[in-house]
């Protein structure tokens, strides 16, 4: 999976938006959480993980950021 193909991914995602907190360093956030990559674990586009396997991290780690938003912003990623 390509860093290209990846980004998309994780800005398909309701809600999701683009930010680029150092330059160079782009992410996918939704509200004010990083998703796409952060502490948990770091995902390399172009590695030998297969893409099934990133698309499944990048879903549990969407889920998991927003359901910890308050309510009314949960309703903007449903």
């Amino acid at each position: 999976m390509t860093s290209e193909a990846l980004l998309a991914y994780c800005l398909a995602k309701p809600g999701a938006w683009q930010d680029e907190p150092r330059e160079g360093d782009v992410v996918a956030k939704a509200g004010p959480k990083i998703f796409g990559r952060s502490g948990w674990n770091s995902l390399q586009a172009g590695s030998a993980m297969p893409g099934e396997e990133i698309t499944e991290a990048v879903d549990g780690c969407y889920d998991m950021v927003v359901s910890k938003l308050p309510t009314k912003d949960r309703l903007a990623h449903a």
